[in-house]
């Protein structure tokens, strides 16, 4: 009886440890202040460190190389979005396939300096498979960052929205509209913005066009619907004000459904845990009166 409830009383603190673990802890003031107002929003690529590393020098080697190329594809859209050379990409995924090609081979001479002894064919299997998933890390992990980096740029792109229809509500014409309003942010999506618009005047080339081509570029429709307002409105404010309003406030209608639908998957995937912690806290109160049963 005494044994039974010494391991009902351990099973328990642990329970209340994981529980304890799993809470979220209440945010630090300073914390949540940074992330509601950032002083300067970094862009969403890596590094800034236009130094040429180990990954860049392979990854530029291989892209020179056509049966590299034609086999390899490279979503150069979410690149372009993040920031990421298609060399550095490239060259990742080479560093990412060379490792899971050697690690078997090195666990492998570990275990022979101890007397395990394997066939060659396994070390060399695994380590065939282990460097064609490892190689799909870099692809994986630019999908969730352009994703991530793609939602808060058409977040920003409805405050630019309003922005622009603002400038033309005062009777600006329609290129110093949207310059002022990209002038007006200084993180990364309205810094993309600005250089687009930059590029557009010294080309003297029409600013909409210019936007069209980005938004294609980086594949945000958000911003293609901007530059087809301003190409279509032409020169009458008001109807572009209109527009432009009626168009901000669909965006974060939309902005507001995702969340939501966000919202709600991320509680359906709560239900599992909470409800395995719950059987297991039903067992641990069973336990000791089914140990007494037994032992009766």
């Amino acid at each position: 009886m005494i044994a039974a409830v010494i391991l009902g009383a351990v099973l328990m603190a642990g329970v209340v440890i994981l529980l304890s673990q799993v809470r979220p802890a209440p945010p630090h003031l300073k914390s949540a202040m940074a992330r509601l107002y950032p002083a300067n929003v970094a862009p969403p690529s890596g590094s800034v460190d236009k130094t040429p590393e180990l990954k860049d020098r392979l990854g530029s080697w291989l892209a020179t190389r056509p049966i590299v190329t034609e086999r390899i594809q490279v979503p150069s859209k979410e690149l372009n979005l993040l920031g990421i050379a298609p060399a550095r990409f490239l060259g990742e995924k080479a560093l990412y396939a060379v490792i899971g090609l050697l690690f078997p081979i090195v666990l492998t001479s570990i275990l022979g300096l101890i007397g395990v002894t394997l066939p060659l064919v396994i070390p060399a299997g695994a380590g065939i498979g282990l460097a064609v998933v490892l190689s799909m890390v870099p692809d994986a992990e630019v999908r969730a960052k352009a994703k991530a980096a793609r939602a808060e740029f058409t977040r920003d792109i409805g405050a630019y929205l309003d922005l622009v229809a603002l400038e033309r509500k005062g009777g600006s014409g329609a290129a110093q509209a949207l310059e002022s309003a990209a002038a007006g942010g200084d993180n990364w999506v309205f810094r993309r913005l600005q250089e687009a618009l930059a590029q557009a005047r010294w080309s003297h080339t029409p600013a909409w066009e210019a936007l069209s081509q980005l938004a294609d570029d980086l594949n945000t429709p958000a911003l293609s619907d901007v530059a087809d307002i301003m190409r279509i409105g032409g020169e009458e404010s008001a109807g572009v004000y209109t527009t432009l309003r009626a168009r901000s406030q669909s965006l974060r209608n939309q902005i507001l459904t995702d969340e939501q639908a966000r919202a709600n998957a991320d509680n359906e995937r709560m239900i599992i845990p909470v409800t395995s912690l719950a059987m297991v806290f039903i067992a641990l109160l069973g336990i000791p009166a089914v140990m007494q049963i037994a032992a009766g």
